[in-house]
């Protein structure tokens, strides 16, 4: 399965997206709209391997409702305005010809951990105990001293002087913190892909179970 994820450079690329678009529109009987969290290229991998004969699109969200249609009068396909209606944010198109229970199943049961990274906000608050750290060889002592912990060799074990917070939830995590928490194996970010609308045969209707600002285009799932 082909993975887009346009970095459109000038004009070109723009309409090479519109075109690879709509050529999947004549390819895959569904189009979904979905949104993510914690973006991983290393986990939407599994993603890709799991639908590999779909597609899925993520570029420039005014490129992709262009491809689609913005209004009915410049819908590519009947109502397909209505699915463009809900590219907003961090999000994509994925095609298939895949039945809906199959789809909505596996999103709503799939999901990844992953380490956090500088800028996050922290989901865990985290505390490194004062004492020996058992697990880390004596050359790292360097290295975890430079990330702010107050760290000595006695005997060749790394022994923590006193207990640091490393993070709390809801704050932003610093590079110090993020590195800290993969060093002690604290997964602690959710990769997840949500599905918002579904449109097929001129039908678009809301998936997502979350509320959505453009209801107003979009009926309840409902399973066919």
């Amino acid at each position: 399965m082909s993975l887009t994820k346009a970095k459109a450079k000038g004009r070109g690329g723009k309409e090479q997206l519109v075109q690879d678009i709509r050529a999947a529109l004549e390819e895959y009987s569904h189009v979904y709209t979905f949104d993510f969290q914690n973006f991983r290229t290393s986990n939407m991998k599994e993603v890709r391997e799991a639908w590999a004969d779909s597609r899925f699109f993520m570029g420039n969200n005014k490129v992709m409702q262009v491809a689609l249609g913005r209004t009915a009068e410049e819908a590519w396909k009947p109502n397909l305005h209505r699915l463009a209606a809900f590219i907003n944010g961090h999000c994509g198109l994925f095609f298939t010809n895949q039945p809906k229970s199959v789809v909505k199943k596996f999103f709503n049961e799939y999901s990844a951990t992953d380490y956090a990274r500088m800028g996050d906000a922290a989901t865990v608050d985290f505390v490194i105990k004062a004492g020996p750290l058992e697990n880390f060889q004596h050359t790292m002592e360097a290295q975890l001293r430079t990330l702010g912990l107050p760290v000595r060799l006695q005997r060749g074990v790394i022994q923590v002087e006193q207990d640091v917070q490393v993070c709390r939830v809801g704050e932003p995590l610093s590079a110090e913190a993020a590195k800290l928490l993969k060093l002690f194996g604290q997964e602690s970010v959710e990769f997840k892909l949500n599905l918002s609308a579904h449109w097929s045969n001129g039908v678009c209707r809301r998936v997502s179970n979350k509320a959505h600002a453009h209801d107003d285009y979009a009926a309840q799932e409902a399973e066919e």
